[in-house]
């Protein structure tokens, strides 16, 4: 039981890296989904005409949760375009520092 829970998390997991990736294409974005959600139209409206391009699932349309969560990273990356640089310039400084002697 235990195993299937971890594949359904991993494959929810592949499912949103996949729809951030049809996303981050500015094609897509800008042409398809963001300003179809910008002009009103629903998510449930926009799903069928969304497709997997790759591995399993290819060629289905992706769930509605998928398309909001990859929406909102992509919200999330426009309105802190340097957010995910800094942070792992961040972490790396952290990281050095506490490897430095002391």
């Amino acid at each position: 039981m235990l195993a299937l829970h971890l594949l359904q998390s991993a494959l929810v997991r592949v499912n949103t890296l996949l729809m951030q990736e049809v996303l981050a294409d500015p094609k897509w974005a800008d042409k398809l989904t963001v300003r179809r959600r910008a002009n009103g139209e629903t998510v449930e409206d926009i799903q069928p005409d969304l497709l997997i391009p790759t591995v399993r699932r290819k060629g289905l349309s992706p769930s509605l949760s998928s398309i909001y969560r990859a929406l909102a990273e992509y919200e999330k990356a426009r309105a802190y375009p340097g957010a995910v640089e800094t942070a792992h310039a961040d972490f790396a400084a952290l990281q050095q520092r506490d490897r430095s002697p002391k």
